[in-house]
């Protein structure tokens, strides 16, 4: 029979420990309670940043049905969220029931890598990507579609585009020989007068020389001081001064330059202007008065010489 001090002692023993079981509960209680707020949080916390991207985000499963939506995709679609939700991300974005050829959707789930496509939907483009989503085995079990509107970077792209040739047109047409020329003095546009002018096609220029490959040395350094003075010092630079071109068979040219800086860059546009028949007339011009000069000096008599207007122009 058991002594009553021993079954006292028992109960007590056992009152305690029951006593500390039920504060462990109670402590695990409040651990799970604060978890629980705290996970709760997070996904508020989630969602709103998930609503509030400015890109559309889809998380579809392994047959490609639309599980999840934010608010900006219901904005670029002109659906809500309900109406997405369980249908295939063709039928939204194409009103297909089938896949374009390049889905990127089809194209991710046989690469399990990220694929992105660009697509013109009415009058507004979107840039797609689409991540696949892996299971523990490593095979597709979904993918994650992000939706970016590109219209205004497309139009950019565009108006940039029509920019680009619109100035080629005039670059080619304008009858003058037009280069732009970098920072590192290497030529990246020559129009088709510059190859008349030099003797080299456009393809051996543009990107591979530069454009003291074209000046007679003796001008050479006089031009280089003036390159780097238009980017350190434009208002100490000159806008326009002779050199002597060399041409590919080596003869020189005498060419008028015009050339500033293109603003907001450190390139340069240059037109040039051949001179060398003008520097060829007046050389011509100027001997032929000095022989008259000669002539005249050489007379024994007084002598002038009149124009046609009665001015005199010369005498001994």
């Amino acid at each position: 029979m058991k002594s009553p001090s021993k079954t006292k002692q028992s109960i007590t023993e056992e009152l305690a420990f029951l006593r500390r079981r039920v504060q462990k509960l109670e402590q695990a209680g409040s651990v799970h309670e604060k978890t629980a707020e705290a996970l709760a949080r997070a996904a508020k916390e989630w969602q709103e940043t998930f609503d509030a991207t400015r890109d559309a985000i889809w998380i579809l499963d392994q047959d490609h049905r639309l599980l999840r939506s934010n608010k900006t995709a219901e904005h670029f679609f002109n659906l809500s969220c309900r109406e997405m939700i369980g249908k295939r991300c063709w039928e939204i974005v194409h009103g297909t029931t089938q896949p374009i050829p390049e889905c990127p959707m089809l194209r991710a789930q046989k690469s399990l890598c990220r694929e992105t496509m660009q697509l013109h939907v009415g009058e507004s483009w979107f840039e797609v990507i689409v991540d696949p989503i892996l299971d523990g085995a490593g095979q597709f079990a979904g993918a994650v579609h992000i939706v970016s509107d590109i219209t205004a970077r497309k139009r950019a792209e565009e108006a940039l585009r029509e920019s680009e040739i619109r100035y080629q047109s005039i670059f080619e047409n304008t009858g003058t020989v037009m280069l732009i020329v970098e920072e590192d003095m290497t030529i990246s546009f020559a129009n088709a007068e510059f190859e008349n002018l030099t003797g080299y096609t456009r393809q051996e220029i543009e990107g591979k020389k530069k454009w003291t490959e074209f000046v007679e040395k003796a001008d050479l350094e006089r031009m280089i001081h003036q390159h780097g003075l238009r980017r350190t010092d434009k208002s100490r630079a000159k806008r326009s001064y002779e050199f002597r071109l060399v041409h590919r068979d080596g003869h020189t040219k005498d060419i008028l330059l015009l050339v500033d800086i293109i603003p907001g860059t450190k390139k340069s546009v240059a037109s040039l202007i051949d001179i060398t028949a003008r520097k060829q007339a007046e050389e011509e011009l100027h001997e032929s008065r000095r022989r008259m000069e000669d002539i005249i000096e050489f007379l024994p008599d007084a002598t002038l010489v009149v124009d046609r207007e009665g001015r005199v122009i010369a005498w001994n």
